[in-house]
Parts: C-alpha cells; structure tokens; sequence
C-alpha cells in the first residue's frame, strides 16, 4: 500500500490483550508486573522492537547459552580480554546480566516471559572479571565500544559494596 500515491500513511495494525500474551509467564503477575508498570503492552501496540536495533547491556556476566538470548547475539565483548570470550564468573551475581538482558530483548519462545523488545538485538558487554569485580576503567570501556559499535541502547545495572563506612 505503501507504494501508491494516493496513500499517505500505512502500517501494521496489531492487537495485543491479556489473553494473547506471547509467553505463559505473563499468567503470573511475580513474572510480569513491571510491564503494567511501564505500559508495555500499549507500546506493543507502536513496536515491539525491530532487528536492526542493537541494545547493549554491560553487566557482570551472560550465559549466553540461554534460550532468551538465542538469536539475538551481536559483537559481544569481555572488557577484560579485548575479545568476545563472554563466560560465566563466580557463583554470586553470576546470572545478573543474563536477567537484565532477557528482560529488555528476551524471546518471546513460549517460555517465561519475553522481554520489554523482544524483537531487538543484544550486545552483550562483560565488565566484570574471572572474580567478579570490575573497575572504572571497565565500565568507561564498555561504554565506548557500545557507542562505537552501533549500540542504539546501552545499558548499564551495576552495583557496589564499599564495605562500612565509619565516622574519621
């Protein structure tokens, strides 16, 4: 339609409701609550992502073996190595960036619940090193090779624990 001069607008038209949901995780509101939260699916109802959009996530780790990533993986990168050598490290917080990722471009597989675009592309950014820890200069990293490797999105959910802090 698109291509005939008398149309001036087309599009799509999709329709989304609670009792079409593409994953069986959005049955339980532990799972889903944040997509009423942040009016996901109305945004559905304009995108739900496109394939041409990178979206970075720096974080500790990935598995990204995970079927919520599968697919979706673009120039991932380990700050520390220089490489894409993306691998799990350290039982604590090991999973952390696998979460963050499926929740903004997980599957939509039938399993869990999809992530808020699941139909962009992840790239992948381990900031953190075979013990977990990660430096200034790590995220700083990470950040610059997002930006310069066509990352639309970056994200970054990191945390830190300086230990207790008492009066001088």
């Amino acid at each position: 339609l698109k291509s005939l001069p008398e149309v001036r607008l087309a599009f799509p038209n999709s329709l989304f409701s609670g009792d079409n949901l593409p994953d069986p995780g959005f049955s339980n509101l532990k799972q889903s609550w944040y997509f009423d939260d942040i009016e996901a699916f109305d945004a559905w109802g304009v995108t739900m992502g496109d394939s041409s959009v990178i979206v970075a996530i720096a974080d500790n780790c990935f598995d990204l073996s995970h079927p919520e990533l599968a697919g979706k993986i673009v120039m991932p990168y380990n700050v520390n190595t220089g490489n894409d050598d993306i691998h799990l490290v350290r039982d604590e917080g090991n999973m952390h960036g696998t979460h963050v990722a499926g929740t903004a471009v997980g599957n939509s597989n039938n399993g869990g619940v999809c992530g808020i675009a699941p139909n962009c592309k992840l790239m992948p950014i381990q900031v953190a090193d075979d013990n977990g820890q990660m430096q200034s200069i790590s995220i700083v990293a990470a950040a610059l090779y997002a930006i310069h490797h066509g990352a639309a999105v970056v994200n970054f959910s990191l945390g830190a624990y300086f230990g207790e802090i008492s009066p001088a």
